[in-house]
């Protein structure tokens, strides 16, 4: 008789591109229940907390943990410069690691269904797709009249054109710094007037 009672279970796959964005869409939902000990900020967009592993902030807090934005589900320690992304901030949160983390960020971000064990094989390796990093950056952008991007326009002589496709954001991602900066963003136009793939930062 052949005994299985020892046969390892396989491992469960998660597409963790997939598992990281659905975190960053729905930040709001399960950062605060992590972080039980975070202060909510006044415009509730954020969570304040002493560094990121949750601790109270004293103050306004030195770590802060994006519940919406270019950002969601990020945290940036800006007294240490760390920085985390939303697996890193449930690990910090919960002390779990490897595969437990995974299955963990999986139920968090409301994904039952596993990746295929086995990825078709390929010729060419697919292109990350940004589509939703950009979609957030632009719904954070307003038309630049009488935003500091107007200022920097003039200030190079230049006036608003007055375009729909030239927009002002407060807070464009610099993970370089670990901080956001103002910018502007252009919106891309191919010649028949279609939009176009990406965005242009400045």
């Amino acid at each position: 008789m052949i005994d299985l009672n020892d046969i390892a279970v396989p491992k469960t796959r998660h597409d963790l591109a997939a598992v990281k964005e659905r975190l960053a869409c729905t930040a709001a939902d399960w950062l605060p229940g992590l972080f039980p000990e975070a202060r909510l900020a006044r415009d509730r967009r954020s969570l304040r907390c002493a560094d990121l592993s949750g601790r109270p902030p004293r103050k306004e807090g030195s770590c802060t943990i994006h519940l919406d934005g270019p950002y969601a589900g990020w945290g940036f320690d800006y007294a240490t410069g760390e920085r985390a992304g939303p697996i890193d901030l449930i690990a910090q949160a919960t002390g779990l690691c490897d595969g437990a983390l995974f299955d963990e960020a999986a139920r968090l971000a409301g994904i039952d269904h596993p990746a295929p064990r086995s990825a078709p094989t390929s010729s060419m390796r697919a292109r990350p797709n940004h589509s939703a990093e950009i979609a957030r950056l632009v719904g954070g952008a307003v038309p630049i009249a009488g935003t500091p991007g107007e200022t920097y326009l003039r200030a190079r002589g230049l006036s608003d054109p007055g375009s729909s496709d030239l927009l002002f954001h407060p807070d464009l991602p610099d993970f370089d710094s670990c901080r956001g900066w103002p910018g502007l963003i252009a919106i891309l136009r191919l010649p028949g007037g279609e939009r176009a793939p990406g965005i242009h930062r400045t």
